[in-house]
C-alpha cells in the first residue's frame, strides 16, 4: 500500500510516496516496553546534533514517554525548513526500515534487547522517519 506524505513549507509543498510500513498496532497506542526501549536508544543518541536538524517538539509528553513528535529539518529540495508531525510508533518502525534499506545499517539488528546506537546511526533512522530515505550524508 503507497503512503502520500506532504511536507510543507513557506515556499513549497513536496509530495513524497513511499511503501509504508506493516501496521500491526494503532500509532496512537502507548509505546509497548520493548518500542520504549528502541524509541530511548534512537532518541538518546541524540540524532537531531546535525545542522540539518533544526528542531525537535515533543507533544503529549516528553521524549520518554513520547505521543507525537514535530521534526523540523532543512529542506533537501531547496530553501526553507520542513516540519513533520510523526508518532513514537513510527519513529520506531523506522529503526528497522533504516536497518534493511541503509548500507551502513545493515549490522544493526532493531530488536536487539541491548541496542546501543551512535549519533549518525539514530540520524539515519529520522532521515528514515521523515524522509522514507537518507537523504542528508
Amino acid at each position: 500500500m503507497s503512503q502520500v506524505t506532504n511536507f510543507t513549507t513557506e515556499q513549497v509543498t513536496l509530495t513524497c510516496y513511499h511503501v509504508a510500513m506493516n501496521e500491526t498496532q494503532n500509532d496512537t497506542n502507548q509505546l509497548t516496553p520493548a518500542e520504549a526501549e528502541r524509541f530511548s536508544a534512537i532518541m538518546g543518541a541524540c540524532p537531531t546534533t546535525w545542522p540539518w536538524w533544526r528542531g525537535v517538539t515533543y507533544h503529549g509528553g516528553g521524549w520518554d514517554d513520547p505521543c507525537d513528535i514535530t521534526f523540523a529539518v532543512d529542506n533537501p529540495e531547496g530553501e526553507g525548513v520542513l516540519k513533520k508531525r510523526l508518532s513514537a510508533r513510527q519513529v520506531v518502525r523506522a529503526l528497522a526500515a533504516a536497518a534493511h534499506s541503509v548500507p551502513s545499517m545493515k549490522h544493526v539488528n532493531p530488536y536487539d534487547p541491548d541496542l546501543d546506537l551512535d549519533a549518525d546511526t539514530a540520524d539515519c533512522v529520522l532521515q528514515v522517519a521523515v524522509f522514507g530515505e537518507v537523504v542528508y550524508g
